[in-house]
């Protein structure tokens, strides 16, 4: 049976979520966008995030709105795009079992259709979790509304995302297996991993006036990937948290730039990166 690998990225309309897009759909990964409105995720096009280089590759494109936590992840009406090979997009509105999978689901039933089924099958092998929002002030001038969108989108959407994801995974291993009775090490060639981007103003290194809950929403979530590995050792599922240097000329530096506290962003000497640099990092540590 050929396992066709399919990669959710959250935070992908844009910046580093997009290029990452980018690079594994130029690999041959199926994708699957992830955006906060169908206003950004329409703007995701075929050649500029998304390429297709092999038979049967799919893309696709969900509207959720993580800052809208935790309704957001549990609505079963999710607006959805799906991305065909010939340029055209079929824009739906997702209204049954786990939107956040539909899409793979809609594939693989298009497989059974065309009698692939038992030779073809699209699975969930990598959650990316790349959505990202800075604060405006201090903490002490921050909204709570704000504060709690932060926290929604860098921290609590993430977990949700990994737990869902986990299930389905172990869901979809338990079907193949059942399927491939007797040739069990068939298993073993499905990737599945978990990444969290997460920021290097995450450790006590860097201390920023101006990032005091955006920095706590990343150390959480580095601490968190840490841990639930270990928790989901014997599943076969790897989950790694990735902190990235500042990515110069992103939306997200540029709100830091002109958050209070943070107005003189040079005199910290922080690292940078580029986009295309940690989009390989992301797709080796995927090879890994």
């Amino acid at each position: 049976m050929q396992f066709l690998p399919v990669a959710i990225i959250t935070g992908a309309t844009r910046g580093i979520g997009k290029e990452i897009t980018k690079k594994l759909s130029s690999n041959g990964i199926s994708c699957i966008s992830v955006g906060a409105s169908l206003h950004s995720i329409s703007r995701i096009k075929q050649n500029d995030h998304l390429s297709f280089i092999k038979e049967n590759q799919h893309h696709g494109a969900l509207a959720i709105d993580l800052s809208q936590w935790p309704n957001s992840l549990d609505s079963s009406n999710i607006d959805t795009v799906d991305f065909s090979l010939d340029g055209n997009t079929m824009v739906s509105k997702q209204e049954h079992g786990d939107s956040v999978f539909s899409l793979i689901d809609i594939w693989n039933k298009q497989l059974k259709e065309k009698g692939l089924s038992h030779d073809v099958v699209y699975y969930t092998s990598l959650l990316i979790n790349c959505a990202g929002i800075t604060q405006e002030n201090i903490s002490i001038k921050e909204s709570n509304e704000k504060i709690t969108k932060i926290m929604n989108v860098n921290f609590l959407s993430a977990v949700t995302l990994c737990n869902k994801t986990i299930i389905r995974i172990i869901k979809e291993k338990r079907q193949i297996k059942n399927q491939l009775v007797g040739h069990d090490e068939s298993i073993s060639r499905m990737k599945t991993k978990i990444i969290n981007i997460s920021s290097a103003l995450e450790t006590s290194k860097y201390i920023i006036p101006g990032t005091s809950i955006y920095s706590a929403s990343k150390s959480a979530l580095s601490c968190y990937s840490k841990t639930l590995n270990e928790e989901i050792q014997k599943t076969g599922i790897k989950v790694t948290s990735l902190p990235i240097n500042l990515i110069e000329g992103t939306d997200m530096i540029k709100d830091l730039s002109n958050s209070s506290g943070f107005e003189n962003l040079e005199k910290y000497n922080l690292p940078t990166d580029t986009k295309e640099n940690v989009a390989n990092k992301v797709f080796q540590l995927y090879l890994k």
